[in-house]
């Protein structure tokens, strides 16, 4: 006779998927706690109104999640850099704390493809210069 060891990851009482390691358990887990809060977020826009929709999106967000959070990051790098470009002092302390605050949540991270677009850029120019003289 053997003894197995299965990691039951439970919701609401129902038992969702049977694996045989804590860490694939944990990590499901982690995914369904995902899925829940993204369905919130849904659920509070109207725009899906069947609760079966909202849960296949949510879980292919969720399971998408480093998708997501680059296309996210994406919009918070354009926001980031129009703050830049306009420069506007605020009209108050207040609204220079706000501002100073959002900044500082904000993570600018480098665009490696317009670095390597530039590296290639300049070694065109070089190129070219050499076959010229």
């Amino acid at each position: 006779m053997s003894v197995l060891v299965e990691y039951v990851v439970e919701r609401n009482g129902v038992g969702k998927m049977t694996f045989p390691s804590k860490a694939e358990a944990d990590a499901y887990d982690k995914l369904l706690d995902t899925v829940d809060g993204i369905s919130q977020v849904l659920s509070k826009s109207q725009v899906l109104k069947e609760e079966e929709k909202i849960e296949e999106l949510a879980m292919y967000l969720a399971k998408n999640r480093d998708s997501l959070i680059t296309a996210l990051a994406q919009k918070r790098k354009s926001i980031a850099n129009s703050v830049d470009e306009k420069s506007q002092k605020p009209k108050s302390k207040k609204q220079s704390s706000l501002a100073s605050q959002s900044l500082l949540d904000i993570v600018i991270e480098p665009d490696e493809d317009a670095i390597i677009e530039t590296i290639d850029e300049t070694l065109d120019q070089s190129k070219d210069n050499v076959a010229a003289a």
